[in-house]
């Protein structure tokens, strides 16, 4: 048995080409200084006195700047490749995070917030096609997820530091997030500088002669559960740290020590199920067994209470994750066979941004009408409705 479970693990980090670990490295440094975005709905009510409401449209329009962000990202990747659009990405979200620090009025920082979210998410597309390059067909979705282990791991690391950097004022993680973005450029150009050549775009003519993920009534489908799916699993960064502070009146320092318990879970355990997963059980029944555990993870939130369940809804919530997203990401860049592949990753990306726009506003105004407990029961009810359409779509793939 503890043979076993060693060999799943040894096996379930072998194999993978070194870039896929160099993309990785480059992510883990990006999210290590994740401190802002976890906290900003804190921030905006707390430190800048914005409403509930005020705060909601503020976090929307990080939504929309994603949005324009990953349709641009996909674009520009396939024109100028997926080499530049991650550098300069970094670079510039790094600097928009020590100009989002000057600004403290609802207009102005709404705006930063949109210019903020534009650069950082045009990354996501440029960086999911750099995954897909560099890993061989047969270890693809372990690529993505490893890609996702070192977003959670520095999730795990980023929220937990911000808490107590918090405590001696919000300044400290727009300095530190600042300052991880461009260490990451900084990382990647010289990992990545003379690789670049595997990393462009494809030629017009193949391009040409594919199919538009706009066209492609399956991944409408996908990007349109994916979205519904991600606006009740957002509430994650919205208003759940908003409910730890108001409701359980939880210090800074324990909310970030929530928060990071869910990238410190999927850093343990998710490479390892997807390695023993991958192969023995249909992808449909990992998403839609994603979703379902997404949706108890509100429901008991909305109907317990007690720091126990604080805890077991976030356990709920990461493996709802694991299970989920890096199969949806494999699936969707075996889709594109290398044919637009920034187009149908744009797009994936794009049904997150559309989720970043719709969640903060939804789940501000729900719980500022209605309460907390009937917002759990309406992402619980969502994500399990969201559930049976992975399963029609996915199964009839």
């Amino acid at each position: 048995m503890r043979k076993s479970l060693f060999h799943h693990f040894r096996t379930a980090w072998s194999g993978l080409p070194g870039e896929s670990w160099l993309l990785a490295l480059v992510v883990l440094i990006n999210r290590s200084g994740a401190m802002v975005i976890p906290f900003l709905s804190v921030y905006l009510t707390r430190k800048l006195g914005f409403s509930l409401t005020e705060a909601g449209w503020s976090l929307a329009a990080f939504g929309l700047g994603a949005m324009a962000g990953a349709y641009s990202g996909g674009r520009l990747t396939d024109r100028f490749g997926a080499f530049r659009i991650q550098a300069v990405s970094l670079t510039l979200t790094g600097v928009m995070f020590f100009i989002l620090m000057t600004l403290t009025s609802f207009y102005p920082v709404t705006a930063g917030i949109f210019i903020l979210s534009l650069v950082a998410e045009a990354f996501r597309p440029a960086n999911a096609v750099s995954v897909a390059h560099w890993s061989p067909p047969d270890k693809l979705t372990r690529a993505f997820s490893l890609n996702r282990m070192a977003a959670n791991l520095g999730f795990g690391i980023g929220p937990a530091i911000g808490g107590f950097l918090a405590v001696y004022g919000f300044h400290w993680l727009f300095i530190a997030d600042g300052a991880t973005c461009i260490a990451a450029a900084g990382v990647f150009y010289r990992a990545f500088r003379d690789r670049n050549s595997g990393l462009k775009s494809l030629n017009p003519q193949e391009k040409a002669s594919a199919v538009s993920a706009w066209k492609d009534p399956w991944m409408l489908g996908i990007v349109f559960l994916v979205s519904l799916n991600a606006i009740s699993f957002f509430q994650f960064f919205t208003t759940l740290p908003v409910f730890y502070r108001t409701e359980y009146h939880l210090p800074e320092n324990q909310i970030g020590m929530l928060l990071a318990f869910n990238g410190l879970l999927v850093f343990v355990f998710e490479m390892v199920l997807v390695n023993v997963l991958e192969g023995r059980v249909q992808a449909g029944i990992l998403v839609t067994s994603g979703a379902v555990l997404l949706g108890l993870s509100w429901l008991g939130l909305a109907f317990l209470s007690g720091i126990a369940v604080l805890v077991g809804a976030m356990v709920l919530l990461s493996f709802s994750e694991m299970l989920a997203m890096p199969f949806l990401a494999s699936s969707i860049s075996r889709r594109a066979a290398g044919a637009r592949l920034g187009e149908y990753m744009a797009m994936y990306t794009m049904a997150y941004s559309l989720a970043h726009v719709a969640a903060p506003v939804a789940g501000t105004q729900i719980a500022d009408i209605a309460g907390f407990s009937v917002l759990w029961l309406v992402s619980g009810l969502a994500a399990l409705g969201v559930a049976a359409g992975f399963w029609m779509l996915l199964r009839s793939r």
